[in-house]
């Protein structure tokens, strides 16, 4: 009677001290999945490029925002703070090396109709603008996106001389 007894009582030691084992395996494992790997991290991609065509006195800039959530939560996007501008460069005659000031010609809301990013989805937004033709004008894109005090940015140098423009103009 007293084997089965210590036989049962040792089972039931050996259970918990497998459970106790299995508790903490797991809370260390959500530790790491969760908090150390920033699965719940707010992640953005944004990318903004442009392709520049030139008529006889005008130039147009199409400017295309994209907007991809990688991480695994949903992202609120912000329009307060969220914007693409564009700022002009035109090139003069200098004699050596010289620093690039840029004009601000225009800054855009963006992504107004996406006001929420599900985990894995992608968004487009595209603008059109024109601004007055200028030779050798060089175009600079900055987009900026704002989620819960959180800011991502992508700048992209739009040179006219590397598009190609199928109108020729």
């Amino acid at each position: 009677m007293t084997t089965t007894l210590d036989f049962q009582t040792t089972l039931d030691l050996i259970r918990t001290i497998v459970q106790v084992v299995v508790v903490a395996a797991g809370a260390i494992w959500g530790y790491y999945r969760f908090v150390r790997s920033r699965t719940f991290k707010l992640r953005l991609e944004p990318t903004v490029s442009g392709i520049v065509r030139n008529e006889k006195h005008s130039t147009y800039v199409k400017i295309s925002s994209k907007l991809k959530n990688v991480g695994a939560c949903k992202v609120d996007v912000s329009q307060t703070g969220s914007a693409v501008t564009i700022l002009s460069h035109t090139p003069k005659a200098t004699d050596g090396t010289d620093v690039i000031t840029w004009q601000r010609l225009e800054t855009l809301p963006v992504f107004e109709k996406h006001a929420v990013l599900e985990p894995g989805e992608t968004v487009n937004d595209e603008v059109l603008i024109a601004v007055p033709a200028a030779v050798g004008q060089v175009f600079r894109l900055e987009l900026r996106l704002v989620s819960k005090g959180v800011a991502w940015n992508a700048v992209s140098i739009v040179d006219p001389a590397q598009t190609a423009n199928p109108q020729g103009g």
